[in-house]
């Protein structure tokens, strides 16, 4: 269907645009391209503004905005973590990292993996409160094997925090919970199956360290 003559400057808003990087993702269906979101900088200020950005059900928009908090939750100097606990912005993310497309669910995954690697031992308990243990272990069937480590790294975290400032039963109880969400499964699974050999390599050591 060709664009109507009396609009020959709008873009398609089926076309899904290149990115920075020149890539585009043909798994996203949205009303919106890439160039017609706002920017918004990466910067721990703006926080409040990223997770209102990302309450939509835009794909794109989510996972360009996704993306920057996770950024912004990799620095390890920033306080961040705390900073997005306090506008509600991990709910939404788990939300994401559950429900979405491929590509927003491993921007949600790798956002959460940083919040459990960067985050105290009460940011870190507070976000198995909320949910994160799940979504963690479903991306484990994901065909996207950065995805798949970001779960796993998570998962990773959560139990090595636990294990280092717990108790034995909050311990239990986060095996427990990795366990019932099929996480531990996929990671047999992926121990054997994986044509990847650091991922093999990686699946074995968590399953070496926490459940044999």
């Amino acid at each position: 269907m060709g664009t109507k003559a009396s609009k020959p400057a709008q873009a398609d808003p089926s076309v899904i645009k290149p990115n920075s990087n020149g890539n585009s993702d043909p798994t996203l269906h949205t009303q919106a391209s890439i160039e017609s979101i706002e920017e918004i900088a990466e910067k721990p200020k703006n926080i409040p503004k990223l997770v209102k950005a990302i309450q939509g059900d835009n794909d794109v928009v989510n996972m360009v905005h996704t993306k920057t908090l996770r950024k912004l939750l990799c620095d390890k100097k920033g306080n961040n973590v705390h900073k997005v606990m306090q506008v509600g912005g991990f709910e939404r993310l788990i939300e994401l990292a559950s429900q979405s497309h491929i590509p927003v669910r491993k921007e949600a995954i790798l956002a959460l993996a940083a919040a459990t690697s960067n985050g105290t031992p009460k940011e870190v308990k507070e976000l198995v409160e909320k949910g994160c243990i799940l979504p963690m272990s479903q991306i484990l069937s994901a065909p996207d094997d950065t995805a798949v480590k970001g779960g796993i790294r998570g998962l990773q975290n959560i139990l090595r925090v636990a294990s280092d400032h717990g108790t034995a039963e909050e311990l239990d109880a986060i095996k427990k919970q990795v366990i019932t969400s099929d996480g531990l499964s996929m990671m047999r699974q992926l121990r054997h199956l994986s044509t990847d050999d650091g991922l093999s390599e990686i699946c074995s050591k968590f399953i070496d360290t926490y459940f044999e």
